[in-house]
């Protein structure tokens, strides 16, 4: 909750957010694998499936 309230630390400048990203791709890239045609479309819309 501290870290929250930090505002020095920007977002794409904090390490430990760079694991919670590569999470969330891998994710999505198992989602789009997996899903039918609308999913695969809004997946593909995300900044992450980029």
């Amino acid at each position: 909750m501290v870290r929250a309230h930090l505002p020095y630390i920007p977002y794409h400048l904090d390490e430990e957010n760079d694991e919670i990203d590569t999470r969330l791709k891998k994710l999505y890239a198992l989602i789009h694998e997996f899903g039918d045609e609308n999913t695969k479309q809004f997946v593909e819309q995300l900044p992450y499936f980029h």
